[in-house]
């Protein structure tokens, strides 16, 4: 274990937390959006689209549609992903830069500490775009 990890265990903790939080990010939309786009392609292939609509839909039957159907059900899971992560780190934000401060860490020495650390990636890939965090920490 390195020294970060065995003395600063509260504040690593609370990185090992966030970091899960930002994981967890989009493990339901996920499944949602799969289920959403095989209920699309299949509705729109078995015309169950057009009598839902009331309106023929048959022009749309070619491959390129299923296609773009899938594009962009991965297109909106990338979206949300990428605005649910912000949304998240926003929310931790304030509670990661209060034990920051309480053990005397900038910004740029905890990342530091934690650089390589692959079980807080994902918090630290937020804490290196992070342009305020310093300017939090003092108010």
């Amino acid at each position: 274990m390195s020294e970060f990890k065995e003395h600063y265990k509260p504040l690593y903790g609370l990185l090992l937390a966030a970091n899960q939080r930002l994981e967890e990010v989009g493990d339901l939309a996920f499944w949602f959006l799969i289920l959403l786009a095989i209920g699309c392609s299949v509705g729109l292939h078995l015309a169950w689209l057009d009598e839902l609509i009331g309106y023929s839909l048959a022009a749309l039957r070619n491959w390129y549609v299923y296609v773009l159907i899938w594009l962009a059900a991965f297109a909106l899971f990338g979206i949300h992903i990428s605005v649910g992560q912000k949304w998240v780190y926003a929310q931790l934000r304030p509670e990661i830069a209060a034990a920051m401060r309480r053990n005397g860490y900038s910004q740029y020495t905890l990342l530091a500490e934690i650089e390589g650390d692959l079980a807080v990636k994902r918090v630290a890939a937020h804490l290196k775009q992070d342009r305020e965090l310093d300017r939090l920490q003092v108010k």
